[in-house]
Formats: structure tokens, C-alpha cells, sequence
């Protein structure tokens, strides 16, 4: 692998991202690998902005394209397209919302149950503690009563 990126491997990596290529991809088709790639955007924080516009591009330019079908050519599939797409959206959404929101219900219950167990683990030692007093007490009080009975 090259450990090398010189502008050619730049340009290079451009066109990958701009043909939808992800960021493993595209380094594959260099041939360097993920981690290379990255060390050298930390050192070049514009290539790193760049990379972010790259990758965003043919999904803006497709999205572009086909709006121009539903406005200038009043494709009625196309527009259908987009309905389904913006209902799909949404329904990903509230799904996500309803998990989120079980997630969180379920870390508080989590959160109840340790209390309540660190609760009943705690009474539990303590009623261990009196319990070991009263045998203490009661350990005491027959050797009081074995010193009489041998006086």
C-alpha cells in the first residue's frame, strides 16, 4: 500500500468520492489504507471539507435530475417517487422516536431495579448484622447460664 498521498492520489480520491465510492473504497482503489487517508485529512483540515462535499455531490446532482423531471417534464412516476420517498422518511422517523423513547423507558427501568436491588441488598446485610448480634447475645447468655448450672 502507499504510504504516500501526493495531489494525484487527491484528485484521485476526488472522482472516487464524486462516483459514490466510500471512503474504504476509494482508498482501496489507491491502494492506501483507511487509517493513511484519515491521518492526512487531520493534517489538511480542508481536504477533509472537501471530502465532505465530494461525497454529498452525486446524491445532490441525482436529487437535482430528478427534480427537473417532476418540474419540467411533469413525470407523474417521478413525482410518485418522491411521495413514497418523503412517507418512507417519515415512518423512519417516528420509528426511530418510538425507539428512542423505549430505550430510554428501559434504562430507567434498569436504573429502578439496581436501586431497589442495592436497597434490598443493603436491609439484607443489616437484618445479617442483627441477626449475627442476636446470636452474639444468645452465644453470651448461655455461657451465663453453663458459669451458674458449674457454680
Amino acid at each position: 500500500m502507499k504510504a504516500v498521498i501526493t495531489e494525484e492520489v487527491v484528485q484521485s480520491m476526488k472522482q472516487n468520492f464524486l462516483l459514490g465510492y466510500n471512503m474504504k473504497e476509494a482508498c482501496e482503489i489507491e491502494d492506501i489504507s483507511v487509517s493513511t487517508w484519515r491521518h492526512y485529512e487531520e493534517r489538511h483540515p480542508d481536504i477533509r471539507r472537501k471530502r465532505k462535499r465530494w461525497q454529498a455531490a452525486l446524491e445532490k446532482q441525482s436529487k437535482a435530475i430528478l427534480a427537473k423531471k417532476v418540474y419540467e417534464d411533469k413525470d407523474a412516476d417521478m413525482a410518485m417517487y418522491f411521495v413514497e420517498l418523503a412517507m418512507r422518511k417519515e415512518t423512519k422517523k417516528a420509528a426511530n422516536e418510538v425507539n428512542r423513547a423505549t430505550a430510554a423507558k428501559l434504562r430507567a427501568e434498569a436504573k429502578r431495579i439496581k436501586a431497589e436491588t442495592a436497597q434490598i441488598n443493603g436491609e439484607a446485610g443489616a437484618l445479617k448484622e442483627s441477626t449475627t448480634i442476636i446470636d452474639d447475645i444468645g452465644a453470651i447468655e448461655h455461657a451465663k447460664d453453663k458459669d451458674v448450672k458449674d457454680d
